[in-house]
């Protein structure tokens, strides 16, 4: 072996004795660094080339030089493939010596045989966690004594550490350009996807995941982003019951660098990938609310690296970065449609009332001339059968503008303290004969409920609408629809993701919830339930759901819908109890204010029902003179 001596010898000789210009090249910069070492190791060894490269490609099967001196001077970087050459031998961390005859050993390497090498010596570059990632190799054109092949070892192996730190440092420096460079302009999906992958790539692990919270109370997760050996894959929701996750949200973080299989026996996916280690750690909102986390599998020990924790940290920070711009457009995005669904509404609200005070003005006319012909016609004749048509349609189309009202959503004129409770039991009597056999009614209804202030006629419509659609949700099937009421703190996130929610106060609510197992709705038609005459039965029968949010909107409410494809539809209403009433809208006000009319401003309204009085008074002032004829 050779004698540090002797090294520090050749290095007092390299520099004149001037231990300050030594210890300047040992402290330099790593390109400066790299530059001098490869023209020492050169000169020292008395080699032909000397270099330094790593490993590059997807396979790690080429190398890249970083630094290569010749005993010409320094030379231009190039990159070559490992396969065929000495170096495949390093690259499987083994150190490599050959003292004659290396360009006949390995004939398809012809760089070899181009330069007329004759003896060769490289060292890998390892980091901490066992991964390579580079070599350095000496190239001579001359045999290689047995005291210059020591000579050659002891260098590398000295400034190994210090290489190695170099490039450990190179690969966290690219996968970070390649992180943020990847990340600048993605989507918040496109960004995370590409996070999961760089940091896969940088740690050497099996699988990278990010994961949301989409159910706090039964602990259901939803990957955002997840790649398993180097490809991403699809979105999936699972439980975090039994997983390493349970310990990152009840912790913070978790670090299981060995047996976690072992620790969580029940993990299928973690079965699936054999694995031995985990790491995961969670993000906060500003409130300290959790919103996501990251976490990282392998199947072979994890280490306390240094390096790779930093690496870690610096893709966690960016990945809660991400998590929280990707909240931040989300909200953007639900408070601009929760504005266009507003202005529709009230658009609509507004026209369905003016045309509902317009027709009824029509029908004073067309029920009360009716009425009087139809009682001075004899009964019994064909006139009088008629017009008792004619008075019985009109009525019916009443009960049309009545809807029109209600889809409006002026408030209901009965209002007065309600038990929900009581207005459910009476409509599921009611409604109970009309229900498939083969279809299940549950009811979990909370006892004390606090009372609400409602039109009894219509707080039974709503349930009365949400069951009926639930049932024909489920068909002719077997199924279930479970009926439940209670109170719920709602908070100001999930108010602003329901319909009419976004104008309510954080608080206690009293909610009516109706869940089916029917066939479930998908996105698209979940967008539209509340168009007026919207319907999934093939032909539309009135205004359906859209009358019962104009009867929310009334009450001062909230609807919540939650459906899923083959699985099944749970419609949740929430109504402000007694208590809170006056005091459940934002700005104050009680639930009139989100009557259309009341926005339209206290002059036109007075405009337009002083207009609808007087052709109201006109028409009944022309049937009293036709009746007086």
């Amino acid at each position: 072996m050779v004698e540090i001596g002797e090294i520090g010898e050749h290095l007092r000789q390299e520099f004149a004795g001037d231990d300050a210009a030594l210890q300047a090249a040992l402290t330099s910069g790593p390109d400066v660094f790299l530059a001098w070492l490869v023209g020492f190791l050169r000169r020292t060894v008395g080699a032909k080339l000397a270099f330094v490269g790593e490993f590059s490609g997807e396979d790690r099967d080429r190398v890249r030089t970083l630094s290569v001196v010749s005993s010409e001077g320094p030379q231009p970087n190039f990159e070559y493939d490992l396969r065929g050459t000495p170096c495949a031998r390093v690259g499987e961390h083994k150190t490599c010596v050959h003292s004659r005859g290396v360009a006949v050993e390995f004939p398809d390497d012809r760089m070899l045989a181009d330069m007329g090498i004759e003896s060769y010596a490289g060292v890998p570059l390892i980091d901490t966690g066992d991964h390579a990632l580079g070599l350095a190799v000496l190239l001579g054109d001359e045999p290689m004594s047995a005291q210059v092949s020591q000579l050659a070892l002891g260098l590398l192996e000295l400034f190994r550490p210090r290489l190695e730190a170099v490039l450990s440092k190179r690969r966290v420096l690219r996968e970070l350009q390649m992180a943020v460079e990847g990340t600048t302009d993605a989507t918040s999906e496109g960004a995370l996807n590409h996070l999961a992958g760089a940091l896969a790539q940088a740690m050497r692990v099996r699988s990278v995941f990010v994961s949301e919270m989409v159910d706090p109370e039964g602990g259901r997760l939803r990957s955002l982003a997840m790649t398993i050996d180097s490809k991403a894959v699809d979105e999936i929701v699972y439980d975090m019951a039994g997983t390493p996750c349970e310990a990152v949200y009840s912790e913070g973080h978790a670090f299981y660098p060995r047996s976690v299989c072992s620790e969580f026996p029940g993990d299928s996916f973690l079965r699936g990938l054999h694995a031995e280690s985990y790491a995961g750690v969670l993000f906060r909102d500003p409130d300290g609310a959790p919103i996501g986390h990251l976490a990282l599998v392998h199947d072979r020990e994890l280490t306390e690296n240094p390096t790779e924790q930093s690496l870690f940290q610096i893709f966690a920070a960016r990945v809660g970065a991400e998590l929280q711009r990707r909240r931040a457009e989300h909200a953007r995005i639900a408070a601009e449609r929760r504005l266009l669904e507003g202005q529709k509404l009230e658009s609509l609200g507004l026209m369905a009332s003016g045309i509902a005070h317009d027709f009824n003005n029509m029908l004073v006319a067309i029920l009360g001339n009716a009425d009087l012909a139809h009682a001075r016609v004899e009964p019994g004749s064909e006139t009088h059968d008629l017009l008792g048509e004619i008075v019985t349609a009109s009525r019916r189309a009443g009960d049309l503008s009545r809807e029109l009202l209600l889809f409006s959503g002026q408030r209901a004129r009965d209002m007065r303290p309600v038990d929900l409770n009581a207005i459910v039991r009476d409509t599921t009597g009611l409604i109970q004969v009309s229900i498939s056999k083969r279809c299940r009614m549950n009811q979990a209804l909370a006892e004390r409920l606090p009372a609400i202030a409602a039109d009894p006629s219509q707080l039974q419509r709503i349930a009365m609408n949400l069951i009926t659609n639930a049932s024909e949700a489920v068909g002719d099937a077997e199924g279930t629809i479970s009926i439940g009421s209670g109170t719920r703190h709602c908070t100001r996130m999930e108010l602003d993701s329901w319909g009419l929610g976004a104008d309510l106060d954080e608080g206690e609510y009293v909610y009516l919830e109706v869940r089916d197992t029917g066939v479930g709705m998908n996105s698209e038609t979940q967008r539209r339930i509340f168009d007026p005459f919207f319907s999934t039965k093939g032909q539309s029968r009135g205004l359906g759901l859209a009358a019962l949010l104009g009867i929310v909107r009334a009450h001062g409410g909230a609807i919540q819908v939650e459906s899923r494809e083959g699985i099944g539809t749970a419609f949740t209403v929430y109504l402000p109890p007694v208590y809170c009433q006056g005091g459940g809208s934002r700005s104050g006000r009680d639930a009139r204010s989100r009557d259309p009319w009341h926005r339209a401003g206290p002059r036109s309204r007075r405009r337009a029902v002083g207009a609808s009085r007087r052709r109201r008074d006109a028409r009944q002032g022309g049937i009293r003179d036709r009746a007086s004829g």
